[in-house]
């Protein structure tokens, strides 16, 4: 995927902020990129379907001139500056992009893809800059710096109500991505969207998820975010994902209540010192998916009303012993085995292209289970899922770090696959090698009892390493929770009883291949 940056000067906290809509068809079109003028300023409701007034800004502004060639054959005159008379618009194949000069902000919609609905853009995200804890008054101006038909440039000019102004470059090109680079001024950088749920995603454990359902008095959540964010937009068909580089950056989520009443995360703020922001917006029917769990899902198969858009690696949270729990969809249903619950029916799969539920007292109907994707499993190319995003952003090599697949890879605790191998080596043998005895067969079998008393010597190895293994990472994982407490009090809003032992953050770190 080709992406397209700007160099910033050494030193400054911020970096490109891109856009990345996925469901988008491909334009065959000459013009991938559109610089529009709307002639007058957006008003507080913008009619994007009704485009009659606007006009499109020349790629060559030589063409404003009296005498077009005269002016070309002039080395020393680049033509005049464009003004626009109302609001600056750019489109390209997946977002339409306004800066609102009267609201002081860029809205980004995402365009209608190929049979979904509605057949006009949806808005789903606002960007703006912050200055301390203000957003900005106005748009005071727009200036073009490039136009060339494939790639659009604009610095926007930014004005706060007592006084600063904060200009940000803003960058479009044909693939889709979307660049905004605060040049001067800004403190942080604001995403407004209506947020039903925050995803924090653990690719070697249970994802975080947010609601502010689950914080009925608090305003603000301090996210503990590892360089990603997935926020699902209310109805959904639209969520975006945010990443960032930098390592010490403080993401704040503020709550509000919807004119409906709910609550919802309305605004994601990003301050501190982040070397760089991603925002990725998809778009699709059905793209996540939430459904209440009541007591008639109790002992029963339920096949849900919601079906996937596409192939992926859907996932949805359960409670498991108290705490939620992530399940991956499986292809067929089965059953499974876990440490302390042992074993039931495996809770989530499809079936001839259905979702089915099975709760039981194991797995209780408790709440609502949120169905969502982050990676591809057999996903089409054109859609981009959240670990895309995070390659493409982030790079292979950073987002190799928090993907992990060498610490996700299978290490078998069994060391041989011939038929004499038991499942759950300590127990299985154990009943293997009684039955020998019970036979009275231990003579004539003394190696195959050897090979399984090996085998479970082996089991017994491969866990205590893997104890040691997760007894480092607590050490080291509550060592920077206490360290992050005391310049980050307010993190204890994400758990009301937040501590370094906290069953919930500790839960996190269990390994998903058991499913």
């Amino acid at each position: 995927m080709a992406r397209r940056w700007f160099r910033v000067p050494a030193g400054s906290w911020w970096m490109p902020l891109l856009v990345f809509v996925a469901l988008a068809p491909t334009l065959s079109a000459a013009r991938m990129v559109s610089l529009w003028d709307t002639t007058t300023a957006l008003g507080d409701t913008p009619d994007v379907a009704r485009r009659s007034a606007w006009r499109t800004v020349p790629t060559d502004l030589m063409e404003r001139e009296t005498d077009p060639a005269q002016a070309r054959s002039d080395p020393g005159y680049s033509g005049r500056a464009y003004d626009f008379r109302g609001d600056a618009a750019v489109e390209n194949q997946g977002v339409l992009a306004l800066f609102e000069s009267a609201r002081g902000r860029v809205t980004i919609l995402a365009k209608p893809t190929a049979g979904g609905a509605p057949s006009v853009p949806q808005e789903v995200v606002h960007v703006m800059p912050l200055a301390g804890a203000s957003a900005p008054a106005r748009l005071k101006a727009c200036s073009v710096i490039r136009n060339a038909g494939d790639d659009v440039v604009l610095d926007a000019t930014f004005l706060f109500a007592d006084g600063p102004e904060a200009v940000v470059r803003f960058a479009f090109d044909k693939s889709g991505l979307v660049q905004v680079i605060p040049v001067e001024g800004p403190d942080a950088l604001r995403v407004a969207s209506p947020v039903r749920h925050a995803i924090l995603p653990s690719f070697v454990g249970d994802d975080l998820l947010v609601g502010p359902d689950v914080y009925e008095t608090a305003s603000t959540l301090h996210l503990p975010a590892d360089h990603c964010v997935v926020g699902l937009v209310e109805g959904g068909a639209r969520q975006w994902i945010m990443t960032w580089p930098g390592s010490d950056a403080a993401l704040e989520a503020g709550v509000a209540s919807s004119a409906e009443g709910a609550r919802q995360i309305a605004t994601l703020d990003l301050r501190g010192e982040p070397e760089g922001v991603c925002l990725a917006v998809l778009s699709a029917p059905g793209l996540w998916h939430e459904e209440a769990l009541t007591a008639s899902f109790l002992e029963k198969e339920v096949t849900l009303e919601w079906r996937p858009p596409f192939p992926a690696k859907w996932e949805t949270q359960l409670s498991e012993g108290g705490v939620p729990t992530t399940f991956a969809f499986r292809d067929t249903k089965g059953t499974v085995w876990r440490g302390v619950p042992g074993s039931y029916n495996y809770p989530a799969w499809f079936e001839e292209g259905a979702a089915r539920l099975h709760l039981s007292k194991k797995i209780p109907p408790r709440g609502s289970a949120l169905i969502y994707f982050i990676e591809g499993n057999g996903t089409p190319a054109n859609v981009a899922t959240p670990v895309d995003v995070l390659n493409a952003s982030l790079g292979r090599a950073l987002a190799a770090k928090l993907l992990d697949p060498a610490g996700r890879a299978l290490r078998t605790h069994h060391r041989r696959s011939e038929g004499e191998v038991h499942r759950a080596c300590t127990c299985g043998y154990t009943e293997a090698i009684q039955a020998i005895f019970e036979a009275g067969e231990e003579v004539a079998q003394k190696d195959a009892i050897t090979r399984a008393l090996e085998d479970m010597v082996f089991f017994v190895d491969r866990h205590l390493e893997r104890l040691d293994e997760y007894q480092s990472f607590a050490q080291s994982m509550t060592a920077t929770l206490q360290a992050h407490q005391k310049p980050f009090p307010s993190w204890a809003s994400i758990c009301p009883a937040w501590k370094p032992s906290c069953g919930r953050f500790r839960r996190r770190a269990r390994c998903r291949r058991r499913t």
